[in-house]
């Protein structure tokens, strides 16, 4: 899945899988293409269920490209994983995913 993501309201990153279905996340590269630095919060869940969630901190102009041989798991099956950024910058994103049943 390739997304772009410029405001900081809860956005989709990963739809979710079906009944029973887990998306769980093999890897993920997220670029900053702003001249301010934010953090990123990728949740299993929209935040007012989120049982998993992970805060990263994406340098201007800076990134991460993580591989994950233990896969992040999703906490809830049939749920999408969402983000949410600190600062309304431009993130380009890149996950892959395993569905995990």
């Amino acid at each position: 899945t390739h997304a772009t993501f410029s405001s900081t309201a809860e956005t989709s990153l990963i739809g979710a899988g079906g009944a029973g279905v887990f998306r769980d996340i093999t890897h993920l590269t997220f670029t900053n293409e702003s001249t301010s630095a934010t953090v990123e919060v990728v949740l299993s869940a929209s935040s007012g269920s989120a049982s998993t969630g992970y805060r990263y901190l994406l340098a201007e102009r800076g990134g991460i490209d993580m591989d994950f041989t233990r896969t992040l798991q999703q906490g809830t099956a049939n749920s999408n994983w969402v983000v949410t950024l600190q600062t309304a910058v431009t993130v380009d994103a890149v996950v892959t995913w395993e569905n995990n049943v």
